[in-house]
């Protein structure tokens, strides 16, 4: 062997080795090394170095040092067609380049790749600086090797096995995450649970979750709650998910259908097929959060940062409001809690049984009660009604709203809680102002236009009355009522009247459109409302000379704003009636309606004329009492069988002059 070495030596650097290092053993190979000098320019890199990652600072410290003190440890080569591959040491050999050496102290060895892997990966070890993945590849690339196994190479390397296969499981990671990971982005622990799920389930987490620091972002979360959230969103048992599963039931991807490969499924079974799975759950969660807010629109879309995303997204596109739930779920209020109907197998005997039922219909009845309150709250603005939208469903919630005392200029000032319908109508007012907003914020990039594409078309009338207003906001307001010129301008009179005073028309022309862009130009955009002279006149301005530009975005904005505008009319619209069907139900509910003999229903209460249609919508099954009628002289109008509280000053049987006086509350028919 030394022969071959020696050969080798001269061959490739023309020199004989000196100082013929001791036959050295290792717990996995005998070797043999030879020390010399060598020439770096004949040192080549080797594929099996397990350390893929050098940073560009430690390699000039080391060089630093290097220059200073010089190198302290060899590297280690094998002789391979005439040169010398490298087994490790590659910091050392790129800093002592980066140092300006043209040699190295380096030992010699006839190596195979096998002990070649080993040494460089032992050597790497116990300098404990190698990352996890680059463990993770030495360890997939020994185990390679012929006769090598996971107990061998624990053995070998004075690892436990858990460790070991933990390092080669992190082989499983796509390269989005081992970026992570080498960055210090995640931790190690994070990296592993990644690891557990399959290459498209870490794609869609890395996009959707780590791609930046954005509203859904979970960098900084801890790993057990990071494991938390990737079991709640990816898990695959049926059960554990709400959609409609009859087609589930006999899919081939069910678990409950594999019973022979999956003998240790429970009875719910498990979805093999996540794209299938997700793709049911995201459609059911859209149609319900719609169901939700259509059916009762007083509900507000509510979403947290671990909320489901593409739910969120596709409702975002379908023009639904959804806001920011503040804090977490488990602050709020899921509602009053149906109670549970008594088992009669488990109630013992008879009478327990009849004792359990009757305790199970008062708390029935303390629910219904306890409902009602709620909605009524809901309906006026004491409560806020929310439909979450969480990982894998969406669950409504409760938050009483209080009233806000706060002291302005001394003067105490009290908030009181919004009505639904009204605060919706402050929504879509203010979608409007940010669709106007977003609109002039583009607009007046498209006016920044060149010298080519200037409007050189004759002005508009239109054009004039805008420069025309700009003018007027333009001039102070001391001479805003005289509106004129002084005569007499002939001591003063500058270089700019003096040009102004013979422009053409087509400089004219140029000069009220330049007045215009740059007026646009200033808008303040969060300051133009939808009727407002400012919207008018960069809207209308644009479109009529920038058409191909300005349509498409002014288009944009509105088709996004008409969709939120469209949903939330239609819930408006929906809370209105409602607020009207329970204020007609109170007042049937107090006894205050009457059929009249035309047709329409008066309320006695108020002498308020309701139409029939609206109330007989509101009670569709309600028998409304007709006004009492009696037997009396064509052309007098029948007076209200209604007996009044007797005093002493009125005669027994006398009645108000007029029939439709107020009758208190506590004296009308119930």
């Amino acid at each position: 062997m030394s022969k071959k070495i020696n050969s080798a030596i001269a061959a490739a650097a023309g020199t004989i080795a000196q100082n013929v290092a001791p036959v050295a053993t290792t717990a996995i190979a005998p070797f043999q090394a030879i020390s010399m000098n060598l020439d770096i320019s004949l040192i080549d890199p080797s594929p099996l170095n397990p350390r893929t990652i050098f940073s560009d600072e430690g390699i000039q410290e080391l060089s630093d040092s290097i220059q200073k003190y010089g190198l302290q440890s060899e590297i280690l080569v094998r002789p391979k067609d005439g040169r010398y591959e490298l087994i490790f040491g590659e910091r050392r050999l790129r800093a002592s380049k980066k140092a300006g050496l043209t040699t190295i102290r380096a030992k010699c060895e006839d190596l195979s790749d096998s002990e070649a892997k080993i040494r460089a990966f032992i050597e790497n070890l116990q300098r404990e600086n190698l990352t996890p993945i680059e463990e993770g590849d030495a360890f997939v690339r020994l185990l390679d090797e012929p006769d090598m196994t996971v107990k061998r190479l624990c053995a070998d390397l004075g690892k436990s096995e858990g460790y070991v296969r933990t390092r080669i499981n992190l082989m499983k990671l796509i390269p989005e995450v081992v970026e992570l990971l080498n960055n210090k982005e995640i931790s190690l622990e994070i990296a592993k649970e990644f690891a557990n799920y399959s290459k498209d389930i870490q794609q869609t987490v890395c996009k959707d979750h780590f791609k930046d620091n954005g509203y859904f972002s979970w960098r900084g979360i801890s790993a057990k709650e990071f494991s938390e959230r990737l079991y709640s969103r990816y898990m695959t048992q049926l059960d554990n998910y709400s959609f409609d599963k009859t087609e589930c039931n006999t899919c081939e991807f069910n678990t409950l259908q594999q019973k022979v490969l999956f003998s240790f499924c429970s009875d719910c079974g498990g979805c093999q097929k996540t794209s299938c799975l997700q793709a049911k759950n995201e459609a059911y969660m859209v149609k319900r959060s719609v169901d939700l807010i259509t059916n009762d629109p007083r509900v507000h879309l509510m979403k947290t940062t671990t909320s489901n995303k593409a739910v969120v997204d596709q409702l975002t596109e379908m023009g639904h409001d959804i806001s920011d739930l503040e804090k977490s779920v488990y602050n709020y209020d899921n509602g009053p809690r149906m109670p549970q109907k008594p088992d009669a197998e488990e109630s013992g005997d008879a009478d327990d049984y009849q004792c359990a039922l009757e305790e199970y219909e008062k708390d029935l009845e303390r629910f219904k009660e306890r409902c009602t309150e709620l909605e009524y709250s809901v309906t006026e603005g004491k409560v806020l009604k929310y439909a979450v939208i969480e990982d894998t469903d969406v669950k409504i919630y409760y938050e009483k709203v209080r009233a806000e005392t706060t002291t302005q200029n001394g003067v105490t000032v009290t908030t009181v809680p919004v009505v639904p319908a009204k605060d919706l109508k402050q929504k879509d007012e203010r979608n409007h102002e940010i669709c106007i907003t977003h609109i002039t914020k583009e607009l007046k990039k498209v006016l920044h236009c060149e010298k080519k594409d200037f409007p050189k078309t004759e002005i508009t009338p239109r054009e004039q009355q805008f420069f025309h207003y700009i003018l007027l906001s333009k001039i102070s307001d001391k001479h805003r009522e005289i509106l004129g010129l002084k005569t007499d301008y002939s001591s003063k009179t500058t270089e700019r009247m003096k040009y102004a005073a013979n422009l053409t028309d087509e400089q004219k022309t140029m000069l009220m459109r330049m007045t215009i862009m740059s007026y646009c130009d200033d808008m303040y955009e969060y300051n133009c409302k939808p009727d407002s002279a400012n919207s008018a006149i960069i809207t209308e301005f644009s479109t009529l000379h920038f058409p191909d530009q300005a349509n498409p975005i002014i288009d944009r904005y509105k088709g996004i704003f008409e969709k939120r505008h469209v949903n939330l009319v239609k819930r408006i619209d929906a809370i209105e009636k409602q607020a009207e069907n329970m204020r007609i139900q109170s007042m049937f509910e107090a006894g205050a309606l009457w059929k009249m003999p035309d047709g329409t229903i008066l309320n006695i209460l108020t002498g308020e004329i309701l139409d029939e249609n609206v109330v007989f919508h509101a009670l569709p099954d309600a028998e409304i009492p007709e006004y009492p009628i009696e037997e009396q002289p064509e052309g007098d109008f029948p007076e209200p069988d209604i007996e009044e509280p007797q005093t002493e000053d009125e005669p027994e049987g006398e009645y108000p002059d007029d029939p439709y006086e107020f009758i208190p509350f506590e004296d009308a028919a119930m």
